[in-house]
């Protein structure tokens, strides 16, 4: 049987962007590395592939290649941009993919006679194993996009009035705040950056928040430093399924006392010893790669 196909149009050219990083490129990878070679997977279209998918922008000029592919087209999509650019191919597109529930049922709501998949995100930076928790203690970190920091901007006066660090690992030119560390992102060092500290505090921001994923709360745990986070979906099912619900939080004394309890090395090891196996046996971008092709040849 010869090999399939799969050609990859994704919205942004490097492992430097999140989501092409995610959802196109350590999947790539992946395929590539299964041990079944039923499927070769290539970055960019092309014309005899027997899979396209295509990353959540079309970009000018591309619509006419993606309506003229003969193969079978998959649209994916994990932010709001999604829902306004699948118009332009939606009469030819015959699967779309995204990462929650949350966002499938926004796009099934759009009445499109497309059946709509969840794929969930992988876990980032190319992490294999699970690490020990850092041996440190009174350091916080968070990480994202510096327009999401408003989210746990609450917090910062509780973190700091408690004697702890609070270390933001972002676009570090954007942010301007005393008081604070800040260490400019970087993929090759951003897992070292994050285990200088032994807590993370993660939270959503903006009006999708409720549909956005846990691929920042996975990542997190897999290094070994357990998370504190605000209320959002994503982060809360995944904390009430191994029952940490107190480390959900919304107030200054739930989030004090929880910083407090995972200052405990020994604390922080029990929070990670059922949900970091978990976490490395269901997203590991191996695994999102088999689901991708369970997809694929359940629907194709």
């Amino acid at each position: 049987m010869s090999q399939k196909i799969i050609s990859w149009m994704p919205a942004f050219p490097n492992k430097n962007f999140a989501s092409s990083r995610i959802r196109v490129f350590y999947i790539h990878n992946a395929i590539n590395n299964l041990d079944e070679k039923k499927y070769k997977s290539v970055i960019g279209r092309q014309k005899d592939a027997d899979i396209l998918i295509i990353q959540k922008i079309i970009k000018k000029g591309r619509e006419r290649d993606i309506r003229n592919f003969a193969g079978f087209k998959i649209f994916d999509f994990d932010d709001p941009i999604g829902y306004r650019e699948i118009k332009k191919i939606a009469s030819c597109v015959d699967l779309v993919t995204t990462d929650t529930e949350g966002r499938k049922k926004e796009f099934d709501a759009l009445g499109y006679d497309i059946p709509c998949v969840v794929l969930e995100d992988c876990l980032d930076y190319e992490i294999v194993d699970i690490y020990e928790t850092p041996e440190v203690s009174n350091q916080v970190a968070w990480f994202g996009n510096n327009r999401s920091y408003s989210s746990i901007k609450w917090m910062v006066p509780e973190i700091i009035s408690n004697k702890f660090q609070l270390n933001l690992i972002t676009d570090a030119e954007k942010i301007k705040e005393n008081g604070v560390c800040v260490t400019q992102w970087n993929l090759s060092t951003f897992i070292n950056d994050l285990r200088k500290s032994n807590i993370s505090v993660l939270s959503h921001a903006g009006s999708h928040s409720q549909v956005k994923s846990n691929n920042k709360m996975i990542v997190s745990i897999a290094a070994g430093v357990p998370c504190i986070v605000g209320q959002s979906q994503s982060y809360e099912e995944l904390a009430k399924q191994f029952d940490l619900e107190c480390f959900i939080v919304n107030d200054n004394n739930s989030l004090k006392n929880a910083m407090k309890h995972l200052n405990s090395i020994e604390n922080r090891k029990e929070y990670l010893k059922d949900i970091q196996p978990y976490i490395l046996n269901h997203f590991s971008s191996k695994v999102i790669a088999r689901k991708l092709i369970k997809i694929i040849e359940r629907y194709r």
